[in-house]
């Protein structure tokens, strides 16, 4: 069995900052395991701008993505946390006026927002589609009272306004309702209920889709085919050959691996001329096919994502890079010398660099704390992070960061993370190959340490086979997925979660697709806990 994040108790190396989503995991305590459910804790999930917009376009059909203009929030990695978000002001006026923007274009086609002629009946109509719509925008059967309330909200505004101001102020409250916003999950008490049929539809929405269910899955929530965990587990297995599921998949892995600025990072013109928006957007198309690739086409294991020799560019991108360009489109390139996975990609490369170099702290830091889940504390406030010297020939980066490391005070904190970085150093700060730094040959040999793979390694690829091999990198994995998929911070509580999963995983081969099932086979997941002041 692999080792869990929540019972093992991490190597923390010291040095700089690593990203948010590397956060310490917790200790371990005495939980029986074989005893009653140990769901967690069980916050009530708002909906994140990438959520709202998802939910928004299979609602309404509306692909403007209002979200673009709601406040991104989240913690520990990750804008799903629930445990860190709050409704300010500016957020619920936001949300207001996305509400209005979004019903004003929807009431401009009432039959086909309604699903009736108004003209043949305009009353019975709207009566008809209240029930219908809401019980999709709420992801659950309206209650009597609240389809009268939407019912008597029609009527009044009706009585002063046309039928398309009225639907549009029928459909903003739908829109800007806690029960849109929110998954609300209400019902008995206890340390560890059992979720019902509709909240488990809209878990596993969520979770596979960062959406709402569909109309199949809610079917099967009224039908109370979402009772056992067998049943859960058929439906996310429908769910995951949905495309949805790719955009999420896309979406956790630039928040795990920390490239999800690459959008609008900056790099110096005078020394990549060539470098622009274009490429950064290129970037983010070439990850997401090798993402797609490697989970969902290819075996989908971990080791794939970790040491594929295979990207994909299309001419643009491919010139960029120096490589033969493809006729046309994007199209597989293998690279068996040059390319590791994700850690390869333009994307992840650019992002983890400066504007005009590379970092080896940020690459190193991300192995150590992203990978390996051994977070380094940030560095004293008396030490000067910043490079001796300046960029100039005859002195490499390497050699540079090397001289910064001679001081004592520097030089325990950076072992944990540097020799890691070194690996990188045939990728420049853009993602481009080089044989030479300054004019002075790449030396991107290092050592692991501290973990269950240690020893020396010569390049990325070296150090990324190892990193596939590791039963910590492998229990890190599947601590990232808990914190995404269960929107929240993992605790000592959640020992048993994380066994299951952990345990899953390996008895899958290490198969991404199957961790996502196991995800909805968790004790996290088909239970909630309202003794934590969450319901």
């Amino acid at each position: 069995m692999l080792p869990s994040t929540a019972n093992t108790t991490a190597t923390t190396p010291t040095g700089t900052p690593s990203t948010s989503n590397t956060q310490p995991v917790p200790t371990a305590m005495a939980i029986d395991c074989n005893a009653a459910p140990q769901p967690g804790a069980s916050p009530i999930r708002r909906m994140t701008p990438f959520e709202y917009d998802n939910t928004v376009r299979d609602l309404t059909r509306d692909t403007a993505y209002p979200g673009a203009a709601l406040p991104v929030e989240g913690g520990a990695g990750y804008d799903n946390n629930a445990e860190v978000g709050a409704v300010s002001r500016l957020t619920a006026q936001k949300y207001m006026e996305a509400a209005e923007v979004i019903s004003a274009r929807a009431s401009q086609n009432l039959p086909a927002l309604l699903g009736c002629d108004p003209a043949s009946g305009e009353t019975a109509c709207v009566n008809t589609w209240i029930p219908a719509f809401g019980s999709r925008a709420w992801r659950r059967p309206l209650l009597a009272t609240e389809s009268q309330e939407m019912s008597s909200l029609f009527a009044t505004v009706r009585s002063s306004l046309t039928l398309a101001q009225s639907v549009e102020a029928v459909l903003e409250a739908f829109l800007e309702s806690p029960h849109f916003l929110y998954r609300v999950e209400a019902g008995e008490m206890g340390a560890a209920v059992k979720v019902t049929d509709y909240q488990l539809a809209s878990r596993l929405s969520y979770l596979l889709w960062g959406s709402m269910p569909d109309d199949q899955l809610l079917d099967a929530a009224s039908k109370g085919q979402l009772a056992q965990p067998a049943l859960v587990a058929t439906q996310a297995r429908r769910m995951l050959t949905d495309p949805r599921t790719k955009a999420m998949t896309h979406r956790f892995h630039e928040q795990w691996w920390n490239y999800k600025d690459v959008r609008t990072v900056e790099k110096d013109p005078a020394i990549y001329p060539d470098f622009s928006p274009t490429t950064s957007a290129l970037y983010v198309e070439e990850t997401n096919r090798f993402l797609d690739s490697a989970i969902f086409e290819g075996d989908g294991t971990l080791a794939t994502l970790l040491t594929s020799t295979r990207t994909f560019v299309n001419p643009a991108l491919a010139t960029f890079y120096g490589v033969t360009p493809p006729a046309s489109g994007f199209a597989p390139l293998d690279e068996p010398s040059k390319r590791a996975g994700l850690l390869t990609q333009g994307a992840f490369l650019a992002t983890h660099a400066k504007a005009n170099q590379t970092s080896i702290v940020a690459r190193g830091v991300f192995i150590r704390g992203g990978l390996f889940c051994q977070v380094p504390p940030p560095p004293p406030a008396t030490v000067n992070t910043t490079l001796p010297a300046p960029i100039q020939m005859g002195l490499s980066t390497r050699g540079r960061l090397e001289q910064h490391r001679s001081d004592p005070v520097c030089s325990a904190c950076h072992a944990q993370f540097d020799p890691l970085g070194f690996a990188f150093e045939h990728y420049d700060a853009v993602g481009r190959w080089r044989e030479q730094d300054s004019g002075v040959a790449v030396d991107s040999s290092g050592a692991l340490t501290g973990t269950d793979v240690d020893g020396p390694f010569n390049g990325i690829a070296e150090l990324a086979g190892k990193a596939a091999t590791s039963e910590l990198v492998a229990s890190c994995a599947v601590t990232q997925w808990f914190r995404y998929g269960y929107g929240r911070q993992d605790s000592a509580p959640d020992v048993c979660t994380l066994k299951q999963l952990n345990t899953a995983f390996k008895a899958a081969s290490y198969k991404i697709p199957e961790l996502m099932v196991a995800l909805t086979q968790s004790d996290a997941f088909l239970y909630r806990n309202t003794t934590t002041g969450a319901q």
